[in-house]
């Protein structure tokens, strides 16, 4: 969750630079078009974390030339004890893991405990303002007696000058008491925010920062909006007093003297009233209003930083030719061995291979080796970063492994195993997507028919063979297993191979959908 808020912040900065950059570029100085832009950037950034990466740009470009890495273990062996989804054991003996030797701390938890206490402190004082005014503004008075405008204003003794609550407008008992222009004024200029929503947009802008609280452009946004939304209503309210120098005087009285709630949008507050003054003496002219025409137009002019913003990239490689069909017939050669899987890290598995009375294992980006069993029951394996070991009877029994490496304790978990139980009926569009096993190869799964055909970054075309529930196998010694999160949906692919180990690829594709819908094209048939 911190990951995806962080980088929707981030979206949303990019987003709000481009904007102020074109505003500042046209020289744009009509507050009524800056309010429209920065509050379509308002609701870009409250959605930004659920659209972002739905736009998705597929180019095609040639395949780079990489080599396999000699070890796929981290260097930090410290990430090797990150958290991994538990799964279920199977029934049999308890098993007791080793004492841990050394003690680690998540960082992540502590950030996101960090992230949603600060939140939580924002969303409650929002939530406490939000109901105190309301409850203030629920026992004011009716205004009797003929009104200026046409607005529901009523009189509290709660507040110190006029504010305005959603649609309501609440004026203190000292209203009765000011003169004619002072009045009109102070209703012109409320009835303006009733008029053009601002309570609701500032409330949609202080839930913002409540959620982007570590962005500083959340702060900014809301302070900015609040500014603008003060520059129009005082353009306003001029208007209809036709009296610079009397509303600037107005402004800097209440200034003194009223101390808004925070859930309240208060006629004047000391920390802009300055600025407004000054900005109202040296106006040459008041702004025109935009209509609701000119307005869409805005929305529509930023609408492609707001795709561009909230999209990614994807790159696919053209088919090799000639594929690897038209070379011949697809071995039917099926995966004989049993093997079970433990992921030590992201990018680090580790392979378990019974083959009748032989018992192998393999380290990501190592060979397959005989493992050595001692007479106390413990089998090694000799990588090159440390030789690991591990109590043969828990991997006959537990789904999570704890491997002994280097003098630390390793907790490994099963997540896949072969062979597996019998293929249901199900559609294999489930499988078609994008699954990056490096940071500039992907592996491609395509559908021809009822055929899976996959292709690897710089490699051919092959197709692989059903073993099993989600499990594939192609050229006889190589394997293919989709993993599903816990929505049971594809989300990983474990890709084993006879010279590389396994290697766990994360789905980067939309997710779903026929090969049609995700722009990936079958391979072409063979002529008769």
């Amino acid at each position: 969750m911190i990951a995806t808020l962080a980088e929707a912040a981030l979206r949303s900065l990019m987003l709000g630079g481009v904007v102020w950059f074109g505003l500042n570029l046209f020289r744009v100085r009509n507050p009524h078009v800056h309010m429209t832009a920065w509050v379509v950037v308002l609701l870009a950034s409250l959605a930004m974390p659920f659209v972002m990466h739905w736009p998705t740009l597929t180019i095609t470009r040639l395949p780079l030339p990489v080599s396999m890495p000699d070890d796929f273990l981290p260097a930090d062996m410290s990430t090797l004890e990150m958290p991994q989804p538990t799964l279920p054991v199977a029934p049999g003996p308890a098993i007791v893991p080793p004492a841990k030797t050394g003690f680690s701390i998540d960082w992540w938890l502590v950030a996101t405990i960090v992230y949603a206490g600060v939140a939580g402190l924002l969303l409650l004082r929002l939530a406490i303002g939000l109901c105190l005014t309301w409850r203030l503004a629920r026992v004011a008075k009716p205004m009797k007696g003929p009104q200026m405008i046409d607005a529901d204003v009523r009189v509290s003794c709660d507040v110190g000058g006029p504010v305005t609550f959603g649609s309501t407008i609440l004026v203190p008992p000292q209203f009765f008491g000011w003169d004619a222009k002072k009045r009109l004024a102070v209703l012109a200029h409320e009835s303006a925010h009733v008029a053009n929503r601002d309570f609701y947009v500032l409330l949609l802008a202080s839930l913002n920062r409540a959620v982007f609280w570590f962005s500083p452009f959340s702060w900014w946004q809301l302070a900015h909006l609040a500014e603008l939304a003060e520059i129009i209503s005082d353009a306003e309210a001029i208007e209809v007093i036709d009296d610079r120098l009397s509303y600037a005087e107005i402004l800097l009285d209440f200034a003194s003297t009223v101390r808004p709630r925070p859930a309240e949008l208060a006629m004047a507050r000391a920390s802009t009233v300055r600025a407004r003054v000054e900005r109202i003496i040296a106006a040459a002219a008041m702004p025109v209003p935009v209509g609701w025409r000119k307005r869409l137009w805005i929305a529509a002019a930023i609408g492609p930083a707001v795709i561009v913003s909230a999209g990614m990239i994807a790159y696919r490689t053209p088919d090799s030719a000639p594929l690897a069909a038209d070379a011949g017939e697809v071995p039917a050669q099926h995966y004989r061995p049993f093997v079970n899987f433990y992921a030590m890290a992201p990018a680090s598995v580790f392979a378990i291979f019974r083959e009748g009375d032989e018992l192998y294992g393999q380290l990501t980006g190592r060979r397959k080796l005989r493992l050595t069993v001692g007479s106390d029951g413990t089998a090694s394996y000799a990588a090159s970063s440390g030789e690991i070991t591990f109590p043969l009877d828990a991997e006959r029994r537990s789904a999570e492994l704890m491997l002994r490496m280097n003098g630390r304790d390793i907790r490994a978990v099963r997540v896949a195993e072969m062979p597996t139980a019998a293929a249901d009926p199900a559609s294999l569009d489930q499988y078609v997507g994008w699954y990056r096993v490096a940071p500039n190869r992907v592996l491609t799964v395509r559908r021809d028919g009822d055929r899976l055909w996959l292709n690897e970054t710089g490699q051919g075309t092959t197709q692989v063979l059903a073993e099993g529930t989600d499990a594939f196998s192609f050229r006889g010694d190589h394997l293919l297993i989709f993993l599903r999160d816990e929505q049971s949906k594809v989300s990983r692919v474990l890709v084993q191979s006879a010279v590389f180990g396994a290697r766990l690829a994360a789905r980067v594709d939309a997710g779903g959908g026929s090969g049609r819908r995700s722009g990936l094209r079958s391979p072409p048939r063979r002529s008769a």
